[in-house]
């Protein structure tokens, strides 16, 4: 029943986003302006709001962020040897890496991992392990992709680094809770609390609304192996690695299901801009989204819900 009232809400809000593009509800050309406003309005707003008031003698999280970069590395490693073994050509073998790591933290694995802990305080390890991840992400994606760090992708991925506003809401709300003794006024707490409310409903909506099923074809596509990769050999390794370092309790729980969620798209629009293997990535994008819906069950269920 705790896995059913997890996912119940997942699924369903993905499948109103997918009958909301079905039934022509959402233009398409709407979905990417209600992309930038999560990722620039609603998102950061929801960040800050739950980091500002965080508790720093209770929040620590230099161990689930130890598992989940070891648990990457690993993965890596591991992607690395299957694009071997399938005969990936040279040129695709860093975005098949990519995707199988890249996850969408943001998205997908934050409402989910919300969904699972409800009010349990534990979700404060959330917030502040986003931003590391994130950082993590960007720079790895690059080292992927452009063996030898060629000058032009180093200024592309530090400047959306240093310009992630994900990154910069949760540095903005760790700064202001440390620096600054003061509770938010009245006016903005409830204004960022109505706008942080938005986040979740919306994110998933937008994630059924942009899933497309019918490129899908179970053949030896290497972006299915990718999307098998990422949503389960990625977490297992990132369990291996927490069982390693003593990582229990919810902390392991919220680890998994971060490191099980789908491709990020902002893998795609790297390998894209680096134009090295976009095509690949959009495919695996798709097979790891059909996956985590597989994923996701299997793994609460261990958990014991």
């Amino acid at each position: 029943m705790v896995v059913i009232a997890a996912l119940g809400p997942v699924f369903f809000l993905i499948g109103i986003g997918m009958a909301v593009r079905r039934f022509e509800l959402l233009p398409i050309s709407s979905i990417a302006p209600l992309n930038s406003l999560l990722y620039w309005i609603f998102l950061p707003v929801l960040l800050f709001y739950k980091t500002f008031n965080l508790d720093f003698a209770q929040v620590s999280v230099a161990i689930p962020f130890l598992a989940l970069l070891l648990g990457s590395l690993s993965c890596i490693a591991f992607s690395w040897l299957i694009g071997l073994g399938i005969g990936l050509p040279k040129i695709q073998r860093g975005a098949f890496m990519q995707a199988g790591f890249r996850g969408n933290l943001a998205f997908v694995g934050l409402p989910i991992a919300l969904f699972w802990i409800g009010g349990s305080a534990k979700e404060a390890m959330i917030y502040p392990l986003l931003a590391p991840a994130i950082i993590f992400y960007n720079l790895m994606g690059v080292l992927l992709l452009v063996p030898g760090s060629q000058g032009v992708a180093w200024k592309l991925v530090l400047k959306n680094t240093g310009t992630n506003p994900l990154i910069l809401s949760i540095s903005a709300g760790l700064a202001y809770g440390y620096l600054v003794d003061w509770p938010l006024p009245l006016v903005f707490d409830r204004t960022f609390e109505v706008l942080s409310g938005a986040v979740l409903p919306l994110a998933l909506v937008l994630v059924g609304a942009q899933a497309s099923f019918k490129s899908i074809k179970l053949t030896s596509d290497p972006a299915l192996w990718a999307g098998v990769i990422k949503t389960l050999v990625n977490p297992l390794f990132g369990l291996g690695w927490a069982v390693l370092l003593g990582l229990g309790g919810i902390e392991r729980q919220i680890l998994v299901i971060l490191m099980i969620s789908p491709t990020a798209a902002a893998a795609y629009i790297l390998a894209e801009q680096l134009e090295r293997g976009p095509e690949l990535t959009a495919r695996a994008i798709v097979f790891s989204v059909v996956f985590a819906l597989l994923a996701y069950p299997l793994a609460l269920i261990s958990f014991g819900g």
